[in-house]
């Protein structure tokens, strides 16, 4: 077993008292949950007593290679926590009572059917049987953020077959919002992805057949659900600052001008600011960043609003409209796309790379055949 795995652990929680055995993961999931910081104390079999975790190297080791959007707002100078209560025999007894009830009501809640308070599946039909899951993601992407899988991380993006493993041409897409299902619907509805295929969308409808089976229980890294966390909250536009936000914000318009356009005006891009700002600002809503990236080839502006709902508005408004003589294409940012390289960009590097790569190979072997002289 990998040692980041292994329930070697103990710490101390905000009550003064100790828990685990846990994961080296576990810990780190907690630092980065804020539930535990810096002046935490830990301990495992081989250490002389308990230290805070800000003076073990492999933990502050870990944090440092570790993915700078995991934001840390640990401060290193908080003072020591103190070392675990003693407990009596007779609060072990009632501490161990409440874990087992609470322990007894999450097995009562998770053999029942659950019936989700709000809806963020569509159901999708009217696909062709040769469509991907990549080509689903990108084509329903335009209407918000697609839910990630908290055991893999990726899309959660379903392509119906039969019992002969063949698409059947009908699916299942999960947002992370419910207000995407709606703008699916609003937006691409009917529409004709290929010759004679049309969409058919609607919300899923999910029912109980026969006795309910719960499912088995999965080992979940903790720190790839932070991840998956991250990467929505970056979707959605939140920060620290902005704990209340709520819905995606960031919006992409593609088509706004052509670079050779932009080359015969030295205040081209200032005066395309300011052009959008007023025509966004007076007919949809306030805008809280603008971004025009000068050198992407789809002429591509990102726009960050205040209120998830102007977001929403703005596609509604712009997706499909004409400006400048050119057909504007708006949807949701996808929380990692990069538009500040053009693809011509990222083909070079990769053709660079492989190029260096072929380079040292020829050189392996040319120092082989040397050797072998």
């Amino acid at each position: 077993m990998d040692q980041d795995f292994q329930p070697i652990w103990h710490y101390v929680n905000d009550e003064g008292q100790s828990e685990g055995p846990v994961a080296f993961r576990d810990i780190d999931a907690l630092l980065r949950t804020e539930e535990l910081g810096l002046s935490s104390l830990v301990w495992k079999d081989g250490m002389t007593d308990w230290t805070p975790i800000g003076k073990i190297q492999e933990f502050i080791q870990s944090l440092a290679e570790e993915d700078t959007e995991l934001a840390l707002h640990m401060k290193p100078d908080e003072p020591i926590k103190e070392k675990p209560k003693i407990l009596s025999e007779e609060e072990k007894k009632i501490l161990g009572q409440k874990k087992a009830k609470r322990k007894r009501q999450q097995q009562k809640k998770k053999s029942k059917w659950y019936e989700p308070k709000v809806n963020t599946n569509l159901y999708v039909s009217g696909l062709p049987t040769d469509i991907t899951v990549e080509k689903i993601i990108e084509l329903f992407s335009k209407a918000g953020a697609i839910r990630l899988d908290k055991f893999t991380g990726q899309p959660k993006v379903k392509i119906y077959k039969d019992s002969q493993g063949k698409p059947k041409g009908d699916g299942l897409v999960s947002y992370a919002h419910d207000e995407s299902v709606a703008m699916a619907i609003s937006i691409l509805q009917s529409k004709e992805i290929e010759p004679g295929f049309r969409l058919q969308l609607e919300p899923a409808e999910f029912k109980q057949k026969g006795d309910y089976i719960p499912r088995n229980k999965v080992n979940v890294d903790k720190l790839q659900l932070i991840k998956a966390k991250t990467l929505k909250e970056r979707q959605s536009g939140w920060n620290e600052d902005e704990t209340e936000a709520k819905g995606l914000r960031i919006v992409i318009i593609k088509n706004v001008f052509e670079i050779e356009e932009a080359k015969k005006s030295a205040t081209f891009f200032e005066d395309l600011r300011i052009d959008l700002l007023r025509e966004i600002e007076d007919n949809i809503g306030k805008v809280q960043r603008m971004r025009i990236f000068e050198h992407n080839p789809e002429g591509v502006v990102e726009i960050k609003f205040e209120k998830a709902i102007e977001a929403e508005l703005c596609i509604q408004t712009l997706n499909g409209r004409m400006y400048a003589k050119r057909v504007l294409q708006c949807e949701f940012w996808d929380g990692k796309s990069d538009y500040r390289r053009s693809k011509e960009d990222e083909a070079e590097e990769k053709k660079r790379i492989e190029e260096f790569g072929n380079w040292l190979e020829e050189s392996d072997s040319e120092d082989e055949n040397q050797d072998n002289e």
